[in-house]
């Protein structure tokens, strides 16, 4: 018979510690959640506030990306400079920490922290969240954060294309398309990441927009597939998963 494994006292009381802080965490997330949905305009973001501090710490609790005393986040890590807003909120300067729940919420979730101390001020910021296209923040600039959906494989005769739909694309892109279908590459150049994916697998002119239930813009994108399988295979929906999402 084999012995029993050696187990750590130490690791199994941070295994505790750790498994504590994420239910607990998660309990008080959910109150603030749930206290906020019948909060007035005044309160709601303070309680919602909370509610991201709690998931936060959830989130650095259950994370194997952070060691040691890493997943216990304390402080905001995050500073706001130039409050007042008589200038414009989008002025608003927001300056992170090195140390605080902001950056160990990116490393617990494998992501780059923003540059410490670097400013960024809200109108940056702001194009950043797709919802936020819904209430536009004036004076607001920078790349509008877009969702994708994956479309699998997309046959045009001997050509196969991964096919992706991306949303919510600003309406004076759509505007503009129709002037100058080449301002679509133009545009979605901009974002690093869409490197080698073009809106249409037939001719420059043909562009793909579909106007989702909520009133958004949706637009299909492709990039050239190398895989000689059906667009209906399983390797072929697992290869338009995985270039849409790398």
């Amino acid at each position: 018979m084999r012995p029993p494994p050696v187990t750590r006292p130490g690791l199994l009381g941070v295994r505790a510690a750790r498994r504590n802080v994420f239910v607990s965490s998660l309990e008080q997330a959910q109150q603030f959640t749930e206290a906020a949905v019948g909060a007035g305009v005044a309160t709601r973001p303070v309680q919602i506030f909370y509610a991201l501090s709690q998931f936060g710490r959830a989130i650095a609790a259950s994370s194997g990306l952070l060691g040691k005393g890493e997943w216990r986040l304390t402080g905001h890590g995050i500073q706001t400079r130039n409050i007042d807003a008589s200038q414009g909120l989008a002025r608003v300067a927001v300056t992170p920490t090195a140390k605080g729940s902001f950056p160990g919420v990116a490393r617990a979730l494998g992501v780059q922290p923003m540059e410490a101390q670097r400013s960024v001020s809200l109108g940056e910021l702001w194009p950043l969240i797709p919802e936020a296209q819904k209430v536009p923040l004036p004076d607001s600039s920078g790349l509008p954060a877009l969702y994708f959906s994956p479309g699998g494989l997309v046959c045009r005769g001997e050509d196969r294309w991964c096919r992706l739909s991306l949303s919510p694309v600003p309406q004076d892109v759509k505007v503009r398309s129709q002037v100058d279908p080449l301002s679509i590459d133009a545009f979605l150049s901009r974002y690093p990441s869409m490197s080698g994916w073009s809106h249409t697998p037939d001719s420059p002119d043909s562009i793909q927009w579909r106007l989702q239930d909520s009133g958004a813009n949706e637009l299909g994108v492709f990039l050239p597939s190398g895989l000689d399988v059906h667009a209906r295979d399983a390797d072929g929906r697992r290869e338009a998963l995985e270039r849409a999402t790398f």
